[in-house]
C-alpha cells in the first residue's frame, strides 16, 4: 500500500488515532525499551512504546501503524528512534505531538533529504578528526537533490570512505570509547545511510541515520545524548512545518 499521502487525507482517520494517542498519554501508557509490556492490551495495565502501545502488538507494528493511518514507513522509523531517545517529560508526548503536526495528505519524502542533510552536518559539533569531518560534509552534499535523486554511485563512494575513516580511528583510538573512534564510526553510520537512501528502502535508510545520531552524542558527551534527541525532533518538526503547503 502507497503511504506518501497522510491519513489517506481521511480527517476522521487523523481524528480517531489522535484521540487515542492522546488518551494513552493522560493515562501514563507510553514507556520507553519494550514495544508492548507483558501482552497486557487496553483496559488491563499494559504499556508500551510509541507503536507497540498504539497498535497493541509486538509484531510489526511500524508497518501496521503505515499502513493503516497512510504514514511513510521512514517516519515510523524514525520518530520511534527519537521516542528512545528523548528524555522523561519529553518523550511522552512526543507520540501525539509527532502525528498531530502532520497535515492530511502531506508527501514526506518532501523533508527526506533536508532531513539526512541536517542530520549529517550536525554531527560535525561532536567531530574534530578532519578526514571524518570532510566524509560528513561531502555525504551531506548528496542531499542538495531531491530524496529520490541521490545519486546511488555517489553514495556507495562515500560510504566507502566513511568506512575507510572509521577503520583508521578503531586502529587508533585509546581508550575504546575515545570520541575520535566513536565519531569515525558515526561517520561511517551517516555515509553508509546515504547509499541506503540510494539502494535500498527509506525505512532501512532511517534506521541507519538514527544510528549515526547516536553514535554521533555518544562521541561528544553522554550527558548530550537527551539534548540531541530533543535537537531532532525540532529540526523534523520545522521541517514539516515549512513544507505544509503544496
Amino acid at each position: 500500500m502507497k503511504t506518501n499521502s497522510a491519513f489517506f487525507g481521511d480527517e476522521n482517520l487523523k481524528n480517531e488515532l489522535l484521540k487515542n494517542l492522546k488518551h494513552h498519554q493522560e493515562i501514563d501508557a507510553f514507556i520507553q525499551g519494550q514495544w508492548l509490556q507483558d501482552e497486557k492490551i487496553e483496559g488491563n495495565g499494559f504499556k508500551g512504546c510509541f507503536y507497540g502501545c498504539t497498535t497493541q502488538t509486538n509484531k510489526n507494528p511500524r508497518e501496521k501503524f503505515s499502513e493503516k493511518y497512510g504514514i511513510d514507513l521512514w517516519y515510523c522509523y524514525l520518530t520511534e528512534r527519537i521516542f528512545e531517545g528523548l528524555p522523561k517529560g519529553e518523550f511522552e508526548s512526543f507520540p501525539y505531538d509527532s502525528i498531530n503536526i502532520i497535515p492530511l495528505n502531506f508527501d514526506f519524502n518532501r523533508i527526506k533529504s533536508d532531513y539526512f542533510k541536517a542530520i549529517l552536518l550536525k554531527q560535525l559539533d561532536f567531530v574534530t578528526d578532519e578526514n571524518v569531518r570532510n566524509v560528513l560534509i561531502s555525504t551531506a552534499e548528496l542531499f542538495n537533490v531531491p530524496f529520490n535523486e541521490v545519486s546511488k554511485p555517489a553514495a556507495w563512494s562515500a560510504a566507502e570512505s566513511a568506512e575507510s575513516a572509521a577503520r583508521s580511528a578503531w586502529l587508533a583510538a585509546r581508550p575504546a570509547e575515545s570520541a575520535a573512534m566513536a565519531a569515525a564510526e558515526s561517520a561511517a553510520w551517516s555515509a553508509w545511510s546515504a547509499a541506503w537512501l540510494a539502494a535500498e528502502s527509506a525505512a532501512r535508510s532511517a534506521w541507519s541515520a538514527a544510528e549515526s545520531a547516536e553514535l554521533a552524542a555518544e562521541s561528544a558527551a553522554r550527558s548530550a545524548w537527551s539534548n540531541f534527541y530533543i535537537w531532532q525532533k525540532d529540526t523534523l518538526f520545522n521541517l514539516i512545518k515549512e513544507n505544509k503547503q503544496a
